[in-house]
């Protein structure tokens, strides 16, 4: 992934977002959170790969489903089999956005569309 601010280019890859209220939003426990550049204060906002979004999505499908499974007949080996798939899932992300998701845009402006 590309962890660069689209406006000024910094690397915000560790530590460089901060998170801010975005308008309309309650002060206490507030339902969502926008995100800003710390270099220059630009509004982001997170433009995940639409393969990562499927991925992601089969990933919580399949190891909840086999989580529940396994609880449901007691097995052990059951969900050590969920586990193990939710582990394999994790690792095929991080591979994948380290190989070919390596020029994809992690953030966008906010008001921006996403990148397709």
């Amino acid at each position: 992934m590309d962890y660069k601010c689209p406006r000024c280019r910094e690397s915000l890859r560790r530590q460089g977002i901060t998170t801010r209220l975005l308008p309309g939003e309650r002060t206490v426990v507030p339902m969502r959170v926008g995100y800003a550049c710390r270099f220059c204060d630009a509004t982001l906002r997170m433009n995940p790969h639409p393969l990562e979004m499927k991925l992601m999505s089969v990933a919580l499908v399949a190891t909840c489903s086999l989580f529940v499974v396994s609880r449901h007949l007691e097995s052990k080996l059951l969900f050590m089999a969920a586990t193990a798939l939710m582990l394999a899932f994790s690792t095929a992300l991080i591979v994948l956005s380290r190989t070919r998701f390596r020029e994809w845009p992690r953030y966008t402006l906010d008001g921006d569309h996403p990148q397709r």
